[in-house]
């Protein structure tokens, strides 16, 4: 019995920008901070995790480092007075939720709909059009 070899699955430049518009949207909105900052832990050019404002998140912050290193008694994120994880993740994401959510539902229908009209040739209706009214073909 012959096995048939299944190709690789193939990077999809689409897909791929798909997922971090998203992901672009949910950082932003409920960390309030964009994917690159939330990755980096650099916001507005500078790297202050847990000191960039209390209702910016981070990665690094979240893993426990700050500026001058890692601390175990940071992981978590460090806030200010009367802040924690949950009280500035819940603020941020109430206060932006029409964003998130036309950001979630919105572009991955935007992506579907382009991808639907990027993939249908545009010369066939024409090809038809011709052929109802007796062209078939041109030659030079």
């Amino acid at each position: 019995m012959k096995r048939t070899r299944r190709s690789k699955p193939k990077f999809n430049i689409l897909n791929a920008a798909q997922t971090a518009l998203v992901a672009n949207v949910v950082t932003k909105n409920v960390f309030n901070a964009n994917l690159g900052e939330f990755i980096t832990g650099s916001v507005g050019g500078a790297y202050r995790p847990g000191s960039d404002g209390s209702t910016v998140l981070t990665a690094p912050e979240l893993l426990g480092f700050t500026r001058t290193g890692w601390s175990a008694d940071k992981v978590g994120g460090s806030f200010g007075a009367g802040y924690s994880l949950t009280s500035v993740v819940g603020a941020n994401f109430g206060n932006n939720i029409a964003p998130i959510l036309t950001g979630v539902i919105g572009i991955p229908i935007a992506f579907k709909l382009v991808k639907q009209l990027a993939g249908k040739p545009l010369i066939n209706p024409a090809n038809r059009a011709l052929k109802m009214v007796g062209v078939t073909g041109v030659k030079f």
